[in-house]
C-alpha cells in the first residue's frame, strides 16, 4: 500500500470518525425531540391532569424502557398517588404506597435526583417480578396538583442509564406540569376574560408551529443520519474487505480504537479500548519493539511509515507491518498499523533456501564422492594385495614364531584402511554394499544396546513402531550410520543427557517429499533426538562436509556424517539435521518401503573352511591375479586366471569352471559384459562379482541379472572362503 492510499484512507477515517460523532450527538438529540414531541402530542388533546400524566408516564415508559413510572403528590413523607404505569403488570394501584424519607427529601429539593439507595424510597412490589434498583426523582410544583414527585424506576443497577436521561426527564416533567397548569390557567382565565383566547389561541399556533419545525428539523437529522451511515458502511466495507489487519491505538495510553474484521476476526470481537501490548502480544507493559516513540518527528507532527516485520505471539504467524501517526476524530495523535501476513512467503522463501542448500549439498556430495569412489577404488585394490599375502604368510606361520604379531599387526592396520575406505565409498555416488530386506527397528535396537553399554551416562529412550515396514538397506551400513548419530549425540552431551531414538512408518506427500528430492510414497523414518548443546546455524550447515569437524585434532577425521550422508542418500533416501544453540538437535532419516519380506542373516564360518572345485579368476590387476590366485589354491580350488574379459570368455568357451570370479571393472569390456557372454555360453554360469567398490550403480544391476554372489575388496581369506562355499553349494 503507497502512503498516497493510506493518506486517502486517513483522510476517510478521520471524516468517518467526525460524522460518526456528529451522527451520535444528532441522534441522542433526535431522540429527545421525538420523545418530546410524542409527549406534547398526546397531552395536546387532553384535558384532564391525571388523565395528562398517565399519557406522558405511559409513553416515557414505553419509549425508554423503563419499567416502572409513577407522579403523586408529596404530602409529608409519603406520595398520593395521582397516576402510575407499570411494563410488567396490569393491575392497578400497583407501587403504592411509596415512602419517601428526610434524606431524599433534603436532596430532591435542590432539584432532579438519581439514587440507588433503597432506604431512601419505599415501595410496594411484592405481588410483581419487578425489584427498583434504581430511581430518577424528579420533583415539581403545580398550581393544580401543588407540590408532588415523578419517579421513574429501573431494576438493572445501571444508574448511569437513567442518569443521562435525566435533564430529558426534567424537560418532559416541565412540559407535563406546564400542559397542567396551562389547562388550569385557561379554565380560570375563561372566566375572567375572553380576550384572552385570542392569546391562548396564538400560544396555541405557536406551539404548533415550533412542533411542526421540530418535525422537519427530525426529518432533517434523519437524512443526516442515513447519510451518515451510509458513508460509515461504505468505510467500513472497505476497510473490511482489506485481507490484513487494521487497527488503531492511542500514541500515549496505548488503547485500541479501531479494528477491521480480519483483526477482529483472529483476535477477538471485544478489544475496543483495551491495552494493544495486552491484547497483541502479551506483554504487561509497552512492547520494547513499538514505533510509537518513532511516528513523530521533532515537532510532534506525523512523521514517515515506518516498516517493519514481526511475529505474532498470539497467532504464531508473520507480518508485514506499516505504522504511521494520524490525527484522531477527538483531536489525539493514534498509531494506524496495516499488518500483513507474510507467514507463506518467509515459509517460501525458507524452502526455497533449504532445497538450494540441499541442492548444493547434493552436487558438492556428488563431485567429491566420484573422487573418493576412484581412490578408494585403486586403494582397495592395493589393500588386497597386502591382505591377501599377509593372510597367506598368517597361514604357514605359527603363533610362536616373532614375526607372528607384526602380520597381525598389519592386518589390522590393513582393516583400518579399509575402514576408512568403506567412509570415503560411504559418500561416493553408488557406495551401497548387499541390500537385503531388513527391519529397522531390530538395527535401531541392536544399536541403541551397543551403545549402551559403552556410555552408562547417557539415558536411552526407544519409541519404536509397531509392524514396521521393510526397508532394502545394507544393515551394517545402517547400523553405521545409526552409530555415528549416537556418537555425535554423547559428544554434544559431556555431562550425561537424554538419547530419544524413534520409527515410524511415513507417506510422503508430493510437496513433504519434494523438500528433500525424493519421490512421494511409503517411507520409514528413523529420528534420532539428543538434549546436548546444540550447534549454531553456520555449524549446521557444514556439518554433512566431507572432513569437516568441531572435535579437537586427532579426536575424529570428519567423514562420520559425511559418510552417513553418502550412505543414506545412496540408498535413495534422505537425512536432515534441525538444532538450536541450547536446544539438543535431531536428525531425522527417510527411506523407501519395501514389498519384500526381511531375509534372515547367514551363518558366517569362523576360520576359512577346505573345498574343491574349480575357480576363473578374472581380474585386470597382476596383483589382484597372483595373491587371489595363491588364497585360491591355499582353499584347496583349481584356478585359472584371465587378465582381459575377452580372455575369460575365451577360456571359459573352451574349458567350464564351477565358479567366475569376476573384476566390475575393467579396459577391454566391463564385468557386466562380460556377465552377459558368459550367460550366453553358460545360461547355469556361477558368478562371483568382485570390485573395490561396492554393491550398487551397474555392480548392483549385473548383480540383479543372475549373479550369485559379491564380496569386495579387500577380502580376508576367511571372507573369500566363506563366499566361495556359499556359491558352491547354492542350489
Amino acid at each position: 500500500m503507497d502512503s498516497n492510499h493510506q493518506k486517502e484512507i486517513a483522510a476517510l477515517r478521520n471524516t468517518i470518525e467526525v460524522l460518526e460523532a456528529e451522527n451520535a450527538h444528532l441522534s441522542e438529540r433526535a431522540e429527545e425531540a421525538l420523545l418530546l414531541g410524542l409527549v406534547a402530542e398526546t397531552i395536546q388533546s387532553l384535558t384532564d391532569p391525571a388523565e395528562i400524566v398517565e399519557n406522558v408516564l405511559e409513553r416515557v415508559s414505553i419509549l425508554k424502557n423503563i419499567p416502572y413510572t409513577a407522579c403523586g403528590r408529596l404530602v409529608g413523607h409519603e406520595l398520593e398517588p395521582i397516576a402510575a404505569y407499570a411494563s410488567f403488570s396490569d393491575k392497578t394501584g400497583v407501587g403504592w404506597p411509596i415512602q419517601i424519607n428526610e434524606t431524599l427529601l433534603d436532596e430532591v429539593s435542590h432539584g432532579p435526583y438519581v439514587t440507588t439507595n433503597p432506604t431512601e424510597l419505599s415501595a410496594d412490589f411484592e405481588d410483581t417480578p419487578f425489584h427498583p434498583a434504581v430511581t430518577a426523582v424528579i420533583p415539581f410544583k403545580s398550581q393544580f396538583f401543588s407540590k408532588g414527585l415523578f419517579l421513574f424506576m429501573d431494576g438493572d443497577g445501571i444508574a448511569d442509564r437513567l442518569a443521562s436521561m435525566l435533564f430529558m426527564l426534567d424537560r418532559i416533567v416541565e412540559m407535563t406540569v406546564s400542559r397542567i397548569d396551562n389547562q388550569y390557567l385557561m379554565r380560570e382565565l375563561a372566566r375572567l376574560n375572553k380576550e384572552l383566547e385570542s392569546r391562548i389561541d396564538e400560544r396555541t399556533r405557536a406551539l404548533v408551529t415550533a412542533n411542526q419545525k421540530l418535525k422537519a428539523e427530525i426529518a432533517d437529522r434523519k437524512q443526516s443520519e442515513l447519510a451518515l451511515k451510509n458513508a460509515h458502511e461504505r468505510f467500513v466495507t472497505v476497510l473490511d474487505g482489506i485481507d490484513a489487519h487494521v487497527y488503531a491505538s492511542d500514541l500515549r495510553s496505548y488503547e485500541i480504537l479501531f479494528m477491521n474484521r480480519k483483526m477482529k476476526e483472529d483476535f477477538g470481537p471485544a478489544l475496543v479500548g483495551k491495552r494493544c501490548y495486552r491484547e497483541f502480544r502479551n506483554e504487561v507493559s509497552p512492547c520494547k519493539i513499538c514505533t510509537n516513540s518513532r511516528l513523530l518527528d521533532e515537532h510532534g507532527k506525523p512523521g514517515q511509515v515506518i516498516t517493519w516485520e514481526s511475529k505474532s505471539p498470539i497467532t504464531g504467524n508473520w507480518y508485514m507491518n506499516h505504522d504511521r501517526a494520524v490525527n484522531w476524530v477527538d483531536g489525539r495523535m493514534v498509531k494506524l498499523r496495516i499488518a500483513i501476513d507474510i507467514t507463506e512467503l518467509k515459509r517460501v522463501e525458507h524452502e526455497k533456501e533449504q532445497l538450494q542448500s540441499r541442492f548444493q549439498q547434493s552436487q558438492k556430495m556428488e563431485a567429491i564422492g566420484t573422487l573418493a569412489g576412484g581412490i578408494a577404488h585403486d586403494f582397495n585394490n592395493l589393500l588386497m594385495g597386502i591382505q591377501g599375502r599377509t593372510s597367506l604368510i598368517l597361514l604357514d606361520l605359527p603363533a610362536s614364531d616373532a614375526h607372528h604379531e607384526h602380520l597381525k599387526s598389519i592386518e589390522a592396520y590393513v582393516q583400518s584402511a579399509a575402514g576408512l575406505t568403506k567412509q570415503l565409498l560411504g559418500f561416493a555416488r553408488g557406495g551401497k554394499y548387499e541390500p537385503k530386506p531388513t527391519d529397522l527397528n531390530r538395527i535401531a535396537d541392536e544399536s541403541a544396546k551397543l551403545f549402551g553399554r559403552t556410555k552408562k551416562e547417557i539415558r536411552i529412550h526407544k519409541k519404536l513402531a509397531p509392524e514396521l515396514w521393510t526397508v532394502d538397506v545394507d544393515r551394517g551400513q545402517i547400523q553405521q550410520v545409526l552409530l555415528n548419530l549416537y556418537v555425535n549425540a554423547w559428544q554434544a552431551m559431556p555431562d550425561g543427557g537424554d538419547l530419544y531414538i524413534q520409527t515410524q512408518n511415513q507417506a510422503l506427500t508430493e510437496y513433504k517429499a519434494g523438500l528433500h528430492q525424493l519421490e512421494p510414497g511409503r517411507y520409514v523414518s528413523i529420528k534420532v533426538s539428543d538434549t546436548g548443546i546444540g550447534m549454531d546455524p553456520s555449524i549446521l550447515s557444514r556439518i554433512f562436509d566431507p572432513f569437516f569437524t568441531t572435535k579437537e585434532k586427532g579426536r575424529g577425521t570428519g567423514l562420520g556424517l559425511a559418510s552417513s550422508y553418502g550412505i543414506i542418500q545412496n540408498h535413495g533416501g534422505a537425512i536432515e539435521a534441525a538444532s538450536e544453540t541450547g536446544s539438543g538437535s535431531t536428525f531425522t532419516i527417510y527411506l523407501p518401503a519395501s514389498k519384500r519380506t526381511v531375509a534372515e542373516e547367514p551363518h558366517v564360518s569362523q576360520k576359512p573352511a577346505q573345498g574343491s572345485g574349480t575357480i576363473l579368476l578374472v581380474d585386470d590387476e597382476l596383483m589382484i591375479i597372483d595373491v587371489g590366485k595363491m588364497m585360491l589354491e591355499r582353499l584347496g580350488y583349481s584356478v585359472d586366471v584371465a587378465t582381459s574379459g575377452s580372455e575369460a570368455i575365451k577360456k571359459y568357451t573352451e574349458k567350464r569352471t564351477d565358479i567366475v570370479i569376476l573384476d566390475m571393472i575393467m579396459p577391454d569390456m566391463s564385468g557386466g559384459e562380460v556377465f552377459d557372454r558368459l550367460k550366453a555360453v553358460n545360461p547355469d554360469v556361477r558368478v562371483v562379482l568382485s570390485s573395490g567398490y561396492s554393491l550398487s550403480g551397474q555392480t548392483q544391476e549385473v548383480f540383479d541379472r543372475g549373479c550369485h554372489g559379491f564380496i569386495q575388496k579387500p577380502f580376508t581369506l576367511d571372507a573369500l572362503s566363506e563366499k566361495v562355499q556359499m556359491v558352491m553349494h547354492k542350489a
